[in-house]
């Protein structure tokens, strides 16, 4: 199982992780909450139909979103795109709170490091705009996605049983991590 692999919902929970790269990610931001630094990104390869691919590529276990559902996050307060058409966090700031919607590598640059990237990046914007919490829900089978939260500094603070629903109808718990800054 890949870290990427761990089961989110586009519209209504908290969703979830995946790898490094040389070059920096660009970032794509939807914000309207409050002033923001950052460009759109100036890949023309970064749609919601991209997101969506790459999304069911890396998502084999639980439902992959489409490419709807992205478009519809995408027009949300608060909710910034890191990445590029490779890997990417989706994810949304509040106030002093962020959460990670979903965060996905596409298998063919997996174990590069461009999970571990995309979410700093993610972080790093929390902390330029005075976050103080971040939140996410990670399926508790995706060892490797918790493990790339771990080393992050996430920490386990709850625990959603059968929260999640594999492709064949199985029920799995997901794990709820805060990290503090």
């Amino acid at each position: 199982q890949n870290a990427d692999d761990h089961g989110h919902r586009p519209s209504g929970g908290t969703p979830s992780a995946q790898h490094h790269t040389t070059a920096q990610p660009a970032i794509l931001t939807r914000r309207r909450c409050r002033t923001c630094t950052r460009r759109p990104t100036s890949d023309p390869a970064v749609t919601p139909e991209t997101l969506a691919t790459v999304h069911q590529a890396a998502f084999t276990i639980t439902r992959p979103w489409a490419a709807a559902e992205f478009a519809g996050l995408l027009e949300q307060r608060g909710v910034i795109l890191c990445g590029d058409a490779r890997s990417y966090l989706l994810g949304r700031i509040i106030g002093d709170e962020a959460e990670v919607l979903t965060l996905a590598t596409d298998p063919a640059f997996q174990r590069q490091g461009r999970a571990q990237t995309v979410l700093a990046t993610f972080l790093d914007q929390v902390k330029a705009d005075a976050g103080a919490h971040v939140f996410l829900e990670v399926a508790d089978t995706n060892t490797a996605a918790i493990s790339l939260y771990n080393k992050a500094g996430f920490a386990k603070i709850g625990h959603r049983p059968r929260y999640y629903t594999t492709l064949t109808g199985d029920k799995i718990g997901a794990d709820v991590l805060r990290l503090t800054f």
